[in-house]
Parts: C-alpha cells; structure tokens; sequence
C-alpha cells in the first residue's frame, strides 16, 4: 500500500515508449498498454504520463478508436471491447490491480463452480486479454496458444492472490519462460499513524454509539443496499462537527451498487456539499467530501486525503455468496486494508482516519467489530476524533 506501484508502471511505460524510434511510432500503433479497472485511475496514470514525459503521453488516453496516434494507451478492459480498440504492434501489457478486473475467484476445490458468477458472467477482462494476445478458445473449451503473441505482460497489484497468478499461468497470459515473481507483501510498510474508528447508527434515534457484540439477533441481516436515512444523517453531523482540516480532503465509499447522485442529493439537503469523482475533473475549491464507488479504489490517489469513512462498514451482504462466509470475510478484510493503504500513498504525509458507520444490531456491526476485536483496535473513539454529545456510551 502506497509503494508507488502505480508511478512504477508509468515510469517503465514511458521509457519503453522513448525506445521506439520517431520513424517507427509514426507508422505503427501503440505499442504498450497500461490495463486499469476504473477511468478515474486511467487518468490519474496519464497524469504521470504527462509529468514525466509529455512527449511519450500525447493522446494516451484512448476511450474510443484504435489508438494509431499514441505510443501509450491506457484504457480499462470495458473500453478496449467496447470501442474495439485495434493495438496489434503490443509489445508490453501493463495490468495495474488485476484484482480488480477479475473480480472474486472460485476455490480451487469448490463444489458449486459451475454456478460461480466468474463462470456464469465471466469479466470482459478475460475477452479483452485473450484477443490481445492472440489466444483463442476452441468449441471445447480448450485453449490454443499456437499463435499467441510475443507480448510481455506486467502483473502489478498491492495483493496479487494466489489464484490470479495461477489463472494467468494456466490461460497463459504470462510468458511460460521463467516468470518473474517479485512479491514485496511480506513485509509491507506500516501506517501506525491511521486511527481507525467504527461507530453504530440507531435506524429509530439516530444516536451515535461504538459497536459492540449485538444482545439479540440481527434485525438488519438482509442484503437491501439501500442507505437508511440514519446513517446519512450520522455522516453529515460528523463531518459537521468534526471537519477535515483546510486543504484537506474525506472520501465517503457508501456500498457498491449505491446511486452516488442519491447520496449526494441526501447530502445537499442536509446542508452538506459533496462532489463525485469522475476522471479528470478536479473537486471545487472549498469542497471536502468527496464520493466515489468502491471498485474504483485501487490505485486510487487522491491528494491531501484525510479521512475515509465506510457506509456500511465492510459490506458483507454485497459479499460474493459463491465464496462462502470464511473467505468473504478474508476478502473483505484485504479490501479494508487496501482502502486503508489510500492513507499512506507515496509523496503523502500520512495519518488521518478510516471511519465505518454501520447500523446498530446489523450484520455489518458484527463484521467490522470483529475486525476491531481481531486487531486490538478500540471501539471508543478519543475525544478529540468526535465531540461528547454525540456519542451515547
């Protein structure tokens, strides 16, 4: 988390773009491509691009034709099908966070494959890969790499798992002549400045207090994704009362799937100014909470980035059923450390809070104190991180 990955990849895209002669990048198409999971890192790259050689990321970006113009593309896999962007000179694939683009894996020795949404709606990732490589599947099933092409791909993740490295072997998305594996996830850089906080929401009172063992059973287990006006509410009185500093930003990621023009419309009733990330639009002066998806978080770098708060805490109910309940709350649990990693990205000064708001006596509350209970972390917030009267202990 925050190592710089993502600058790695634009400085290697751009050295291998200045090794191509004038006369060959005005004749051929691009000959790297940089793969992202969300438009909002797509431009967040051609930013680096663009700071560290101009030249090289003229016309990077490219959402719809085939790219003739640049020597770099970046695009996700949805605009690679979608605008059927034509890159047959490749000779480098960049993926920054295939995680992400994969989407959750099935176990190994699963009994309910067949009915995973990995194989009953498979990513554009895979399509999009195969064609650029020159893979074609048969009416079998089967896999033939008699014309696969001699492109090199670049896997770069905060946490490549086990699973998508073994996927790229087997569909042969990585060269089979001694791979390289460098993994730095042994010993991560630690962020001991990060207070982490998780508070409960009354859905009939509105009253704030710290997450605890529920007494009774779960009254909110159900998967409805729907924000309940209590823990709206919650997040405009504590962003209220206790802001950001000046200059500073608060990134809300209510749960995926949530209308993120609902969000802020609820917001703006309640007096409080919101903006929604979009690629290559910088927030308003004066505007600090800022919205956005939760697929869009890898990778993501958002500067002077104090404060994160989860609507929903871990969101367990958008859990992928197929994976089962251990490996859910694991993938769950990686995710809230890669949310935590926006924190401490390369070049930040660091500290700030991650702040969960989940409703009281709900499956959510159970997840996120859980997580708490696993990693010493205190439930009861310090007096300067949220004013006394809010707080009902």
């Amino acid at each position: 988390m925050g190592m710089g990955k993502t600058f790695a990849i634009s400085l290697a895209a751009v050295r291998l773009s200045e090794g191509i002669s004038s006369s060959a990048s005005e004749t051929s198409p691009a000959h790297v491509l940089i793969l992202v999971p969300s438009t909002t890192l797509a431009a967040q790259i051609c930013d680096h691009l663009r700071r560290l050689s101009p030249e090289s990321a003229r016309s990077s970006r490219c959402p719809r034709g085939d790219g003739r113009q640049s020597r770099i593309v970046v695009a996700t896999p949805q605009e690679v099908e979608r605008d059927r962007i034509d890159l047959p000179h490749l000779t480098h694939i960049f993926l920054d966070e295939p995680d992400a683009m994969i989407g959750p894996l099935p176990g190994r020795r699963g009994e309910k494959m067949s009915t995973h949404p990995f194989y009953r709606h498979p990513p554009s990732f895979i399509k999009v890969l195969d064609g650029l490589l020159g893979i074609r599947v048969n009416r079998d099933g089967s896999r033939d790499f008699s014309r696969r092409k001699d492109v090199t791909t670049v896997w770069v993740g905060a946490g490549l798992s086990a699973g998508v490295k073994r996927l790229a072997r087997t569909n042969g998305w990585v060269k089979r002549e001694s791979p390289i594996d460098l993994d730095f996830s042994h010993d991560p850089p630690t962020l001991s400045n990060i207070r982490h906080l998780a508070l409960a929401v009354d859905s009939s009172s509105g009253e704030l207090s710290p997450v605890e063992t529920p007494l009774s059973p779960l009254k909110n287990a159900s998967a409805d994704r729907a924000l309940p006006p209590a823990l709206v509410g919650a997040l405009a009185r504590i962003h209220a009362s206790s802001p950001e500093p000046d200059g500073m930003h608060a990134l809300v990621l209510p749960p995926e799937g949530t209308s993120l023009d609902s969000l802020s419309r609820q917001l703006a009733l309640l007096e409080i100014s919101s903006f929604i990330l979009t690629s290559g639009q910088d927030p308003p002066i004066g505007t600090s909470l800022l919205l956005t998806r939760r697929s869009a978080v890898p990778g993501l770098h958002i500067d002077n980035l104090h404060s994160i708060y989860l609507l929903h805490g871990l969101d367990m109910a958008g859990a992928p059923k197929a994976v089962g309940a251990a490996a859910a709350s694991r993938q769950r649990e990686a995710w809230y450390d890669l949310v935590t990693g926006r924190l401490g990205r390369l070049g930040m000064v660091g500290g700030g809070r991650v702040m969960s708001l989940v409703m009281r006596g709900s499956a959510e509350e159970e997840g996120i104190r859980r997580l708490f209970e696993q990693r010493g972390w205190p439930t009861l917030p310090e007096q300067e991180e949220l004013p006394s009267d809010m707080l009902t202990t």
